[in-house]
């Protein structure tokens, strides 16, 4: 888990992007459709509103990313219950790419930003585990020290037994 949430937060998903925490940040930050995150195509033309490439590429990238590690996370901490989706049956990401409609394209990046942050309320639920609950062996120096213990008391039944009883933790 420790080398999930350090890829999560260090290692980057696209060169311009940058980690997958700090992409999220990004898609986070346009809170609002500006008209030039917007192409209108014209009138006649089905699905004429949708988001410039640059910005649905990302946005497609980010929502990936953030999904990938949700499902990563979640199968190490909740094994087999029911996991978050940025994009339930992708619906959101399909009307972003192209809708008919002005508002539905308002309406779907809405759903898409509150989607993400309930996202990363997710990953934050996953970095608080891994800080609350189990620490891998390493990060206790006594506990360390008591293994080499155990090994050095390996034929001493009675000496291994008192030094697990009373040094290591439950």
């Amino acid at each position: 888990m420790a080398q999930l949430i350090q890829e999560y937060s260090s290692v980057g998903i696209d060169s311009q992007l940058g980690s997958t925490e700090t992409s999220i940040m990004w898609v986070l930050s346009l809170e609002e459709l500006t008209p030039d995150l917007i192409v209108d195509r014209g009138e006649g033309r089905p699905h004429h509103y949708h988001l410039t490439k640059a910005t649905m590429d990302g946005v497609c990238t980010v929502v990936t990313a953030q999904q990938t590690f949700i499902q990563q996370a979640a199968a190490l901490i909740m094994e087999g219950k029911p996991r978050f989706t940025v994009d339930p049956k992708d619906t959101l990401i399909p009307i972003l790419q192209g809708t008919s409609s002005l508002p539905q394209l308002y309406m779907a990046w809405k759903v898409l930003i509150s989607r993400m942050r309930l996202g990363v309320k997710t990953c934050n639920t996953f970095h608080s585990s891994t800080d609350s609950g189990w620490n891998p062996p390493e990060s206790y120096p006594f506990l360390v020290h008591s293994k080499e213990k155990l090994h050095l008391y390996k034929r001493n039944y009675h000496k291994r037994n008192k030094l697990l009883c009373t040094e290591l933790p439950y």
